[in-house]
């Protein structure tokens, strides 16, 4: 099957690199999206074990949320390599090309996978981002009500400023006398 990667080849372009570094392009953003995936299958159970109040699901949950985003850190690291290998083949005068930049430079049955990908790994990318601000609030919630009920048992009610905040209670339950 001949391969035309860019709409204006030139012979310094080596067509059986280009495919490759193509198609590695495409395996690493595959990975990429299967690991956000994942990120957000366990940030979705982890808000579920925050809602049942059961630590050590959260506790678990957080571990392998840092195991996966150290791993999608190291797949960004890849893909922006790759895509800069691609970039070279394809002689794109740009220092971090971005995919937007590479989709219209090549076949059409590349561009059209990266496409998708890139639009899958930004969707992700998004839905993580939301569901990690949402339990972030939400076990931020979890975390005042504990310090508040903390103060409670040891006898520091809260004091409110003019403004309605509260301000750190320095009395202690009992006082000791020497």
């Amino acid at each position: 099957m001949a391969f035309e990667a860019v709409h204006n080849p030139s012979p310094a372009v080596h067509q059986k690199e280009l495919e490759k570094a193509l198609g590695d392009l495409v395996a690493i953003i595959e990975r990429e999206v299967a690991l956000f995936q994942d990120l957000l299958d366990t940030l979705n159970r982890q808000h579920q074990a925050v809602l049942q109040e059961d630590p050590e699901p959260v506790l678990e949950s957080t571990a392998r949320v840092q195991e996966l985003v150290e791993a999608t850190r190291r797949l960004e690291r890849d893909r922006v390599h790759k895509a800069s290998e691609v970039s070279a083949h394809l002689r794109l005068d740009t220092g971090q090309p971005t995919l937007s930049q590479i989709i219209p430079l090549v076949e059409k049955q590349y561009g059209e996978r990266l496409r998708e990908l890139r639009d899958l790994l930004l969707s992700l990318t998004k839905r993580v981002q939301e569901t990690n601000l949402r339990n972030k609030h939400l076990l931020n919630r979890a975390l005042h009500t504990v310090t508040k009920s903390i103060r409670l048992l040891n006898g520091q009610n809260g004091v409110y400023d003019d403004k309605g905040r509260e301000q750190p209670a320095n009395r202690q339950l009992f006082t000791i006398q020497t």
